[in-house]
């Protein structure tokens, strides 16, 4: 009876759905973009949700996925399946006017070289789109006050990285090719919907997913959040 209470009032079903739309948001800020690549592009419909921000046909759309599940059934636009944690993309340095990646390195252990590879094939003015699970939820505090696991790292579950927003954003900050340009949030657990999302973009610290835009201001691969400035192997590859 509580459970179906639960997902009446707070509509996690439609959770997902938050997600792309709070992205898609984000993207709109970007004038215009010539291609796309959208890391770990899932089933593609994402994908495609994102390059009609700018009407991109899907020539210009490009997407990395893993999954053979996913791979097999997208036909609209190129696919390339490699394991990010261990291979460099194959596109030369500033390759895409967008980059997305939305809900994938949290579940990653090896994080900073992705992100490095990421900021590279960015074109200089161009833009860099993450979306992460926000370990600093509100509703992941009243979690942990409760001694129970943060639903951004429940176990057993999928991630196995976990993000604040506060210290996400410091980290985003730290890389001087970039600017961060424009954040908002999705879900913000325990207000109900239709409540819940303009608190969300209004208060992103507090949401359960957090998004950062950031723009390409310099091409130094080089200074893109140094390796040598992250002694944890797993972190950085």
């Amino acid at each position: 009876m509580l459970d179906a209470v639960k997902k009446r009032v707070f509509a996690p079903h439609l959770e997902t759905a938050h997600v792309r739309a709070a992205m898609h948001h984000l993207l709109q800020a970007i004038p215009e973009a010539r291609n796309l690549l959208d890391v770990g592009c899932g089933d593609g419909h994402a994908t495609r949700r994102y390059a009609g921000t700018w009407n991109l046909p899907p020539e210009k759309i490009v997407g990395i996925e893993l999954q053979e599940k996913y791979t097999k059934t997208i036909d609209s636009f190129r696919v390339y399946s490699f394991d990010i944690e261990k291979e460099s993309f194959p596109f030369a340095d500033q390759s895409f006017d967008v980059v997305v990646c939305n809900q994938v390195i949290e579940h990653l252990k090896v994080v900073i070289f992705p992100l490095r590879e990421m900021a590279r094939v960015a074109r200089k003015d161009g833009f860099l789109a993450v979306g992460i699970p926000n370990l600093s939820a509100l509703i992941s505090r009243f979690y942990l006050l409760l001694g129970r696991a943060p639903i951004s790292l429940a176990f057993p579950g999928p991630h196995v990285r976990g993000f604040a927003h506060r210290s996400f954003v410091r980290f985003l900050g730290s890389n001087p090719n970039f600017v961060l340009t424009a954040t908002t949030g999705a879900v913000f657990y325990p207000v109900p919907p239709p409540l819940s999302e303009p608190l969300a973009r209004r208060f992103p610290g507090g949401a359960c997913y957090t998004f950062y835009l950031l723009r390409k201001i310099h091409h130094s691969p080089e200074q893109d959040w140094p390796a040598d400035a992250y002694g944890d192997e797993s972190i950085t590859g």
